[in-house]
């Protein structure tokens, strides 16, 4: 005989007692019924459920089960009958012996049916369409994916929603806290602000300031690594890296944060009282609010671009940027005062590492 058709799998939804097979198959063995219940649960169906007539023959055969069927009555339930043969070879032929050709039919059928198993299963795989560069799953869901250990690993839905979760709750409480303000980095993550201060881990710190293309660790790694023959170009950015650096240990401070959460929003800064915060100097002169000249005690704790601190007339606290010192000492801001600030006000700046 012939193997005339390609399919070895058929699908129904409904119907049913009796279920066509509408291609060949050799024994009743050969033939596996999968039932998919409504609630999604699999059962392969036993002897004892079906029963089926037709093998040999070139038109197929029938699969008949009253059980299947009545699960088929209700929409979501489907019967899978698939040709699934062991693959072997059990035919002998004898050396000498008689030249059958319904024997030797029998053989190349027998292969047929398998390369037509291979491609049914492997129909059923992800893969990927030719010349692109992504696998198509179809509008099916993808199950049992495991947790990913790296960036570009597929995500679970659990796992994306507990994720979510923790990241949340890491940014609740008062906005004038480093550790509950949230602050995207420039590979995506979302992280807390206090983290731009941690030591020893490649992916905080100065990992979480965006530099060029890159972030500013990864300047100051190929920084480090240059070959002697670069001494001079380093030596030229040496002092662009300075001032760098004296801006980020201000910057980066939770004191600093925590003081343009208080100034700003007009809340939250407890001046004297606050971690991290040194009372500096004094004023020695009142200062009109036009005026970009703070006249101090002493400087010996200030330098240029260096955020500053004062206590105005009005009981509320102001920052600016230092641009320059001169005699006196007189410390000119980045800008105008906004509001008087009387003789004898403090004037702050804040630890740095």
């Amino acid at each position: 005989m012939t193997v005339s058709t390609t399919d070895s799998v058929v699908e129904y939804v409904s119907g049913g007692p009796a279920f066509p097979v509408p291609y060949r198959f050799l024994q009743d063995s050969d033939i596996e019924a999968v039932l998919v219940k409504q609630d999604g649960t699999t059962e392969t169906l036993t002897g004892a459920q079906y029963t089926l007539s037709g093998a040999g023959s070139q038109n197929g055969g029938t699969l008949t089960s009253s059980y299947a069927a009545g699960f088929l009555g209700v929409a979501g339930a489907s019967l899978t009958i698939s040709r699934i043969m062991d693959p072997v070879q059990p035919t002998d032929l004898r050396n000498q012996g008689k030249f059958l050709a319904e024997t030797h039919e029998t053989v190349f059928d027998r292969l047929t049916m398998l390369i037509q198993q291979g491609f049914a299963i492997l129909r059923r795989a992800l893969l990927k369409p030719i010349g692109k560069d992504y696998y198509d799953a179809q509008g099916s869901r993808i199950s049992s994916l495991g947790n990913p250990t790296q960036n570009q690993d597929a995500v679970p839905k659990l796992y994306n929603e507990q994720y979510i979760a923790g990241l949340l709750s890491q940014f609740t409480g008062p906005i004038n806290n480093a550790n509950n303000v949230m602050l995207v980095y420039p590979d995506g993550v979302a992280r807390s602000v206090q983290t731009l201060a941690t030591k020893n881990d490649p992916l905080l710190g100065s990992s979480g300031i965006a530099h060029n293309n890159g972030t500013v660790r990864d300047a100051l790694v190929a920084l480090a690594s240059s070959d002697a023959s670069q001494n001079t170009l380093i030596q030229a950015n040496t002092d662009a890296i300075a001032g760098i650096g004296r801006v980020f240990s201000n910057v980066l401070d939770p004191a600093v944060i925590d003081l343009h959460f208080g100034t700003l929003c007009g809340v939250g800064w407890g001046g004297a009282s606050e971690p991290g915060m040194i009372v500096s100097t004094t004023t020695t002169a009142s200062v009109t609010p036009s005026s970009f000249d703070i006249p101090v005690a002493s400087s010996s704790t200030f330098f240029v671009d260096q955020i500053i601190c004062w206590l105005a007339s009005d009981s509320q606290y102001y920052t600016g940027v230092i641009k320059q010192i001169n005699a006196g000492p007189t410390l000119r801001i980045d800008r105008p005062a906004g509001v008087a600030i009387a003789a004898g006000a403090p004037v702050y700046n804040f630890n740095r590492d």
